[in-house]
Parts: C-alpha cells; structure tokens; sequence
C-alpha cells in the first residue's frame, strides 16, 4: 500500500489542552492532504465544537462512544476515579468494549485500513483487524502507574509507536527492550510564523513562560530568578499562561507542596500586588499566539519535558529563548541550529536563570535572526515531514 491510499482513522479518546492541541491542529490536517480519507473520532461532549475548527476542514468527525453506551461511558468515567482495584478494572473494561465496538462500527462504515492515537494516555489499545500505532508524548517520574501500565500494553500489542523526542524514545527502550524495532523516533516541529513583523524590542522587558502548572514546568524556580531580576530591572514583566496557572493568584493554600510554594513565594515578593507578573490561565490558542507576536523573550525552566514544544514554538515566531539544560531541549537546539537564539542553564539554578534574564532586560544578549535565516532553519524538520515518516510508516505495516 501507498500513503495516498491510506484510509485513517484517528482515535481522540482525551482531547487534551496544550501540547497535544497543538500536534491536533498541525498534524491533522496535512495528514488529511496525503492520505485518502482521515476519520477523527472524539468524544461526544467535543463533537459540535471540534468539527467547526478550521484544521478539520475535509476531515469526518465522528463520535468515539456508540451511543446506547453513552450512560456504561459515564458512570465509567466516575467508577475510574475511585480508588477500588476491582472497580477500576471493571471500568477498563467497560471503556475497551465501548471503544472497540465504535472503532469497529467506524473502521466499517468508512472503510478505514489503518489506526493512529495522536496521544497514548489512558486510551486502550484498538483491538481492530487493521494497523495500530500511537504518538507517545510523555513518560515523566511521577507518572501513574496505571498510565504507565497502558502505555507498555501500547508497545507490546500496537504496531508502532511513535517517541515525540530521542530522549522520550531512550525512556520508553529502557523498560522495553525488546521492542525497539516498534518504537520509532518522531520529533515534533516548528511551524514558521513570519507575517507579523518581530524583533522589536518591548517598551520594557517582557518574559513569557507558556505551561500548564505542574511540578516538573518548575515555576517556582522562573519566580525566584524574576524576583531577584526586579531589584537590577524593576520595570521587567513577565507573562504566565496554561492550565491551573490561575491557582497562583489564589489565597488559597494549594493541596501540591511544590506549588504552594511556588504560590507563596510570588505573594511574598509583591510580585503579584505590584502587578509585575500577568497570570492568564488556560487560554485559546489566537491568545497565546498574540503574546508571541508582542516579541518577548521566552523563559522555559522545566526539569522535565517529552519534546517541549514552547521551545518549538518560540522558534516559530524567532523569538529568543532562557531555558534548562535538559535533553528535549537539546534535541529542538541541535536540529533546527538555533543555539545563537538560546541561552541554557541548569534546571533549577535560579541564580544563573536570573543572570542570563538580566542579560536580554540590559540588551547585553538580544539576538535577532531574519525571517530568510529562520525560514530556511525551520525547513530543516516541518509538519510535513512528520506526516510523511507516519505515514510511511502506516504504509509498511
């Protein structure tokens, strides 16, 4: 078989905000464009919203749960959640034989030959006739065991899977090693955002950190680098979005030790009174992109990440970018040649963090790439190239 004649189904079983979002919107629809037909199905609470997003253009949008199932799905979905093995298990298998019974229905009525899961999670191996593969995005410490559980049950029964970076390919060799001919290195990629002018300097220092609050995205480390940067460089601001960043703002105690104290430290500093630290929450993506159009330069201090793809997207806009020393990052570095637009430091090292911020506020370090030199960085690895490896891929199952 050829890419063109390949029928695709992808199973969206959670679509989740934030990097996943974006793989969605980027990857979809050039797939649509090589392939014969691409089936997205989705959960039925996301189904009207999704099907009128511009990246779904020429592409089905079905429901993922038949729907005499829809009351099992539900109470599935709340048995999960209860910490009784016996329950979780019953309600495993629940989601399995509704999500086989449509992924068959779907595979039927569309004709589908092959299968992809844009993020493994929580999803359950298709148990189809057809090829299966499935993007593999994280494997931080911390992970569920569940999670992790499913995860491996992905690399022993799918057809492939692929690592969104060398570093989340290494980690998922590690405890499965005789597997290595299935899991298959797929970085992700920048995509070029030149029709808005750029590198022009902000009024006053801007930072940006786009992540969604969790331990491993290390706030606590960029609030301890921004509050000293304050006594040199009192006009800097800084910008935060993503899901749960809000909970920085509250009053309220937070159940997580590493972001409550995180929390504290920006309410101690007078960062927040001041009005020196702009917290959006979880926001669209137009809001996000027109941050990156107002040219601030990016601060990534995550210990941990799959592929990282602020990184990818701070490129996208050639904008400069502070942040850890940490292997994903590495990777985008080294692959698109962008090491003059990137300051590292070691993670958690608030003090050399605030150094090189002091850096870009003073202009001592404020490097500006032109669109021509960004363009032809950026064609290096592009959406369609990722495409054109899955699919080849796909095609040799």
């Amino acid at each position: 078989m050829i890419a063109s004649q390949i029928r695709l189904l992808i199973a969206d079983e959670i679509p989740i905000a934030g990097g996943v979002e974006t793989i969605r919107r980027h990857l979809v629809p050039v797939l649509r464009k090589k392939c014969e037909a691409v089936v997205l199905a989705v959960p039925g609470n996301r189904l009207a919203e999704i099907k009128h997003l511009d990246w779904c253009r020429g592409v089905t949008v079905e429901t993922l749960a038949p729907q005499r199932w829809t009351n099992s799905r539900a109470a599935g979905a709340v048995l999960r959640r209860l910490p009784f093995r016996k329950l979780k298990k019953a309600t495993q298998r629940i989601i399995l034989a509704t999500q086989t019974e449509r992924l068959r229905e779907l595979k039927t009525k569309h004709a589908v030959t092959h299968v992809l899961a844009p993020c493994i999670w929580s999803q359950p191996v298709p148990r189809l006739d057809v090829p299966s593969a499935g993007i593999l995005c994280d494997l931080y410490p911390g992970l569920p065991a569940d999670l992790r559980a499913n995860m491996a049950r992905w690399i022993e029964e799918a057809d492939c899977v692929f690592a969104i970076s060398e570093f989340t390919a290494k980690m998922a060799l590690a405890n499965n090693v005789n597997r290595q001919s299935k899991i298959q290195r797929l970085p992700l990629a920048a995509s070029l955002c030149v029709s808005q002018p750029r590198f022009q300097a902000p009024d006053v220092p801007f930072f940006f950190y786009p992540a969604t609050a969790l331990e491993r995205k290390d706030h606590f480390t960029l609030f301890r680098a921004f509050a000293a940067l304050q006594e040199k460089h009192p006009t800097a601001k800084l910008t935060l979005c993503g899901a749960g960043t809000e909970q920085y703002s509250s009053r309220e105690c937070l159940a997580n030790p590493a972001l409550e104290e995180a929390r504290m430290l920006l309410h101690d500093s007078g960062l927040l009174a001041q009005k020196k630290v702009e917290i959006l929450g979880q926001t669209d993506w137009s809001s996000v992109e027109a941050i990156y159009r107002r040219s601030p330069c990016v601060v990534l201090p995550s210990r941990f990440e799959g592929f990282g793809l602020p990184l990818a997207e701070a490129f996208a806009y050639g904008l400069p970018v502070i942040c850890s020393r940490i292997e994903p990052f590495i990777e985008q570095v080294e692959l698109y040649q962008m090491g003059d637009m990137v300051r590292f430091f070691a993670p958690g090292d608030w003090r050399a963090l605030a150094g090189l911020m002091a850096d870009y506020a003073s202009q001592k370090w404020h490097p500006q790439l032109p669109d021509s030199d960004l363009r032809q960085r950026l064609s290096r690895w592009t959406w369609d190239d990722i495409a054109d490896r899955v699919l080849a891929k796909l095609a040799s199952l």
